[in-house]
């Protein structure tokens, strides 16, 4: 960061006055007085940082081993370091003065073993010098990201295999099995209570560890259900005879009088795992309030007497259910808490800790109950703490530096004056406070500034911004300190004072993209739009030598490629403008590991990876056979599977030795022998072996951007060897697990920040800019409202746990936590926008590219700015020129003629299904099938039309709705309103499962588009309908069906209802109108059939309908056969 020396010395651009002088003279000068500094960005506050450490070395005579320097990352720590060095080293060159020249010279002597660093670094510097007392062993390792991940599946399995191995008895000496059958009956599956114990194990040193004497009663569910449920019975029984069938108050008294009967099989046999089914699917609780008029008869009166009795003891019915739940809840709980205590017991002793661990253990070891002597000799080891980024700091990093600074005195006494002057220093800016998923509370903050003052310290601002022209200071506080009101987050807005002048003749801050929210169903093609007009003008600057202050000398040069950065809030937003830059000349790098992750490229060498792992996994084994790697044609696998008679799992089916005319026979004799390989070969070993044998690096060459392939190339092959260091005998599968775990968005990876230097644009989350500048910045992906997180763990007042493992296995306050959660989410979304705009030096474009949505409760940051543009009159400069969509766009709408079309959406496993039907001789049909059956019993073969073209846009999109549908809890729909809206963090849901489907599938660039459609079959009301009741997704069945002949398939969903079975089979028909799905509909009514037939050879049970819901862009569209008519 330039300071006032670089930017009075700059030949460049005009400077202005530095206004707040006096307050940069008071960190350099009043050593001795604690100072809580509030600097704006871009003020130079590691300038300011830097010139007070040199002046505690030369002034005061400390030494710096003595100075602890914390920084909120290990690049900043480093960048600190060497700051310092080089001010020493300039100043050991020109001293003549022999008392600073012998300080000077020790400094720069013990500079490298100086504890600058992080937070983490600092903590295991205390644990290394007290392994003892904190009951370490004498060396201390620290797990990295891969270690950690390892370590957690290991004792997570074991932890599910003694669980396991125990018979559930709600009375037995081990509660916990039967908290899983509890648990797993209201839908929670083991992959929920993973997530949840890794929630916990990350935010161990925040829990407290309780043991009661003795434990709750267990509750006594049948006996309190019994006489409860009898009354309902007899109630209901009485009311049903006095109302019109006809009337709502009839449909729910019935409804009511069923699950009472559905309780008393359970009830009467003691059968409590029926019993929970059950419950489970127990209606939801009236919301009408009670009659207030008098009835105006005696019937009347008995009815509403009645009705009020009936509602009272459903109530109380669900109030013994919900205890029962929570119990249960306590106990599972209870159990991941101790589950992740045991880990970190056994962490402990083994001395390899987690960065949690050394946070935990540090304060374990200077807070504990012998901490008086540890904290006597750190205190003559460390005279003074100056902390950087203190808005990012989290309780209990606070706890540890109080401590420390106060030595022998407990936190709660330190704003009594117990803490020496001038040994703390704290800097930071609460308006870029954007890191809460780590645990960054800016009460904390808030808290310690107003500690200060009373321990005779002072509070200092710096303001002014050497960075950005001043048309872009001047733009940031017109519009935050609107959007910025802190006053509920406990801070006023501190506006920037410019330094930079003027000097360049183009407008500093643009608005890029329409004045007006477009009128859209889908984002994804108003994504497309951004991404053309961001490159466009990129295109253009570039092109037209358009002037930029360089970054080292502060004078004016045309601009290239790397000085431009796109950042966007979520590393989604960068889908439609990679396809962009892929087609444009421009090189780019991409901060992000998980965005290489995803890329085709290392999709291709994870699915080659899977085929050899699990040749039974067709779908894997397919994907292989058509990647790059192999490039064989869907007309070659064909030609194999059917006119050959051959199946692709080549362990079930070993290719011939020879087969002249089939390159796919060779191709799956090599994964065989691959295979083959995995016993004497390393997981390293086997990548780097697929790379070089299949020449990944030179088709590389022959890509737009063959240095972005080789970079991801190396990158995976990196990664695995790192893999196989830490976990020498992991096999295949853990391997992958692994990989394609580092795909997942919401995964909490490190960034990977792209080389300055490198001739290339950046893009990068503004998480990850934090800290850096750009000459020009494109601020995009702003456009969607900011969703509510979806969150496993929270904390009560008490530092209490509160976990939800889903919307029936709520901890109770855990609802109240995530409302207040949200708001403090929302006020960080605005924060977030600060930061991206703050990194800004020259120009600053923002994307104001969204979807029109009506009275949003929490609108996109496009929206917030463009409003607030409008409201207070601010001038700016828009460009609102439309750019032609190419219609090559891949996450655009699709031609024209696909709206005259529907297109099957399981079309791309149908070579595999095939293969599999030669092989048993049965006939194979799945539920989504659009074009399969033209009667109950003969099967078609397929060709390959358009409508079964392999890979088309549709069948792709088609595959990730039926899958996203598949893994998404639909009982999560139980609470939605029949004709309302889906809540922000259902819908925040969604998008994690349709994120994992895309993956899967090969569907992220119609990531947008997959959303739509799932989100239509979650808004229609049979989906709502199922959730209430049993239900079963992708339910595969065998049966003999009439005319001879076996059928073999899955049903999409099936649930029942009033003693009878629906099916419901999704079909993606994304521009369809209703005049062609009508047609459609009679086309699919001999499927339906074959369908309903099966099932109920099956289950023994009537179907009473099939739905056939068609998901369009314009919503879900259901069109239901009934028993009665249809079949």
């Amino acid at each position: 960061m330039a300071g006032p020396a670089e930017g009075s010395n700059s030949v460049g651009p005009n400077v202005l006055q530095v206004k707040d002088h006096g307050a940069r003279v008071q960190i350099a000068e009043q050593l001795e007085r604690t100072l809580f500094v509030e600097a704006g960005a871009g003020s130079g506050k590691t300038t300011s940082l830097v010139e007070r450490v040199k002046n505690l070395i030369l002034i005061e005579g400390v030494s710096i081993s003595k100075i602890v320097a914390i920084t909120f990352t290990e690049k900043s720590a480093k960048e600190l370091l060497e700051r310092i060095t080089f001010e020493l080293a300039d100043l050991e060159a020109c001293e003549e003065e022999e008392i600073s020249l012998m300080r000077i010279k020790r400094a720069l002597s013990e500079i490298e073993g100086a504890p600058i660093g992080t937070i983490h670094s600092f903590a295991r510097r205390v644990l290394s010098g007290f392994t003892f007392e904190a009951g370490l062993t004498p060396e201390i390792e620290v797990l990295d990201e891969i270690e950690k991940e390892i370590e957690f599946e290991t004792r997570f399995e074991a932890f599910l295999s003694t669980l396991l191995q125990t018979q559930p008895d709600p009375h037995g000496l081990d509660p916990l099995p039967w908290a899983m059958v509890v648990a797993h009956s209201q839908g929670a599956s083991l992959s929920v209570i993973k997530k949840a114990a890794r929630a916990l194990d990350a935010a161990w040193p925040l829990l407290s560890r309780t043991t009661t004497s003795s434990p709750k009663p267990t509750p006594r569910l049948i006996p309190e259900l019994v006489a409860k449920n009898s009354q309902l019975l007899s109630l209901t029984n009485e009311l049903m005879g006095l109302l019109d069938p006809d009337k709502t108050a009839a449909k729910r008294c019935l409804k009511l009088y069923k699950f009472a009967q559905l309780l008393s099989d359970p009830l009467s046999s003691s059968d409590l795992f029926l019993l929970l089914e059950v419950l489970k699917d127990a209606p939801n609780l009236s919301g009408r309030r009670p009659r207030t008029k008098v009835p105006p008869n005696a019937a009347e009166a008995r009815i509403a007497e009645l009705t009020g009795a009936t509602e009272e003891i459903y109530g109380e019915i669900i109030d013994i259910k919900t205890r029962y739940i929570q119990h249960w809840l306590s106990v599972l709980s209870d159990a991941l808490v101790e589950f992740t205590f045991e880990g970190v017991q056994d962490r402990r002793t083994e001395g390899r800790l987690s960065y949690e661990d050394l946070l935990g253990m540090a304060r374990d070891l200077i807070l504990g109950p012998n901490s008086r002597a540890v904290l006597e000799q750190l205190g003559q080891q460390y005279t003074h703490y100056l902390i950087d980024e203190f808005q990012d700091t989290d309780p209990l990093q606070v706890e540890l530096i109080f401590a420390l600074a106060g030595m022998s005195t407990p936190v709660s006494e330190a704003a009594q004056g117990s803490i020496k002057g001038g040994s703390l220093f704290f800097v930071g800016d609460p308006k870029q406070s954007i890191y809460r998923f780590r645990g960054a509370d800016l009460r904390q903050f808030n808290s310690v500034r107003s500690q200060i003052e009373p321990l005779g310290g002072g509070l200092v601002e710096l303001t002014t911004n050497f960075r950005s022209r001043i048309g872009i200071v001047n733009f940031i506080n017109s519009i935050f300190e609107r959007l910025l009101d802190g006053s509920a987050q406990g801070y006023s807005f501190k506006a920037l004072t410019p330094y930079v002048d003027d000097q360049l003749e183009q407008p500093s801050v643009l608005m890029l993209g329409p004045i007006e929210a477009i009128q859209s169903t889908l984002i994804g093609p108003i994504r497309d739009q951004e991404a053309v007009a961001v490159v466009a003008q990129i295109d253009e600057l570039i092109k037209s030598g358009t002037m930029i202050r360089d970054r080292f000398t502060n004078e004016l040069r045309a601009i290239n490629e790397s000085d431009i950065a796109i950042l966007s809030p979520r590393r989604s937003g960068f889908d439609s403008i990679i396809q962009e830059l892929d087609s444009s000349p421009y090189q780019y790098a991409i901060g992000s590991i998980i965005s290489v992750y995803r890329s085709p490229e290392i999709n291709d060498v994870l699915d080659t990876l899977s085929a050899i792992d699990d040749p039974g996994n067709e779908i894997y084994v397919l994907k292989a056979l058509r990647s790059p790697l192999f490039g064989l044609s869907d007309k070659e696998i064909y030609h194999y599977i059917k006119d050959l008679d051959r199946r692709i799992n080549f362990e079930l089916d070993p290719p011939p030795p020879s087969d002249g005319d089939s390159s796919v026979a060779g191709t799956l004799s090599y994964l065989k022998q691959k295979r083959f390989a995995l016993a004497s070969m390393n997981v390293y070993e086997m990548i780097e072996s697929i790379v070089s044998e299949r020449l990944c690096f030179e088709i590389a060459e022959f890509d737009r951007k063959p240095q972005q392939s080789r970079s991801r190339y190396r990158l995976l092959l990196e990664e695995a060897r790192l893999w196989g260091q830490k976990a020498p005998r992991g096999t295949l599968s853990e391997y992958l697990n692994w990989a394609r775990s580092r795909q997942e968005t919401d995964k909490a990876i490190e960034e990977l920040l792209p080389p300055p230097d490198t001739d290339q644009i950046k893009l990068m989350t503004i998480h990850s800019s934090k800290g850096l500048e750009f000459p020009v910045v494109f601020l995009v992906g702003i456009g969607q409202s900011n969703s509510a997180t979806s969150h496993t763990l929270g904390f009560s007042d008490a530092k209490k746990p509160l976990l939800k493992i889903n919307s029936a296995l709520t901890v109770e306050g855990f609802d109240e936590w995530i409302a207040m959660d949200r708001e403090s989410q929302d006020a960080e979304f605005r924060r977030l926008l600060y930061v991206g705009c703050t990194r800004a030096r020259d120009l600053l474009f923002i994307s104001t590219y969204r979807k029109y949505v009506k009275a949003a409760t929490s609108p996109g940051g496009a929206e917030l700015i463009t409003n607030t543009i409008n409201e207070f009159s601010i001038p700016v400069t828009w460009v609102t020129e439309k750019y032609p969509v190419s219609p090559k766009h891949r996450s655009g709408r699709a031609p024209a003629s696909t709206s005259s079309r529907l297109y099957d959406a399981e079309a791309d496993f149908r070579l595999t299904e095939q293969a599999i039907a030669a092989a048993s001789e049965s006939l194979v049909l799945t539920a989504t099938g659009d074009n399969w059956v033209d009667s109950a019993i003969v099967l078609e073969t397929p060709t390959l039309s358009h409508d079964f073209e392999a890979g088309s846009e549709s069948v792709i999109i088609g595959n990730a709705v039926h899958f996203a549908l598949s893994i998404f809890d639909i009982s999560l729909l139980k609470d939605s309103p029949k004709d309302g809206p889906l809540s922000d963090q259902l819908i925040d849901l969604v998008r994690t499962a349709v994120l994992e489907a895309c993956h899967k599938h090969d569907a992220e660039v119609h990531f947008d588009r997959v959303v739509g459609l799932v989100l239509a079959a979650c808004d229609s009301g049979v989906l709502k309908r199922a959730a209430l009741k049993t239900h079963w997704k992708e339910m595969y069945f065998c049966s003999e069906i009439s005319g001879g002949g076996i059928l073999e398939g899955y049903v999409d969903l099936l649930f029942e209802e009033e003693g009878s079975l629906h099916i419901v089979d999704y079909k993606t028909a994304e521009f369809a109108t209703d005049w062609l799905i009508d047609k459609r509909v009679s086309d699919y009514s001999s499927q339906a059939t074959t369908y309903k037939e099966a099932i109920e050879r099956v289950s023994n049970r009537p179907v009473s309908t099939v739905t056939l819901l068609f998901l369009t862009n314009r919503g879900a569209v259901s069109r239901t056969l009934t028993a009665d008519s249809d079949f």
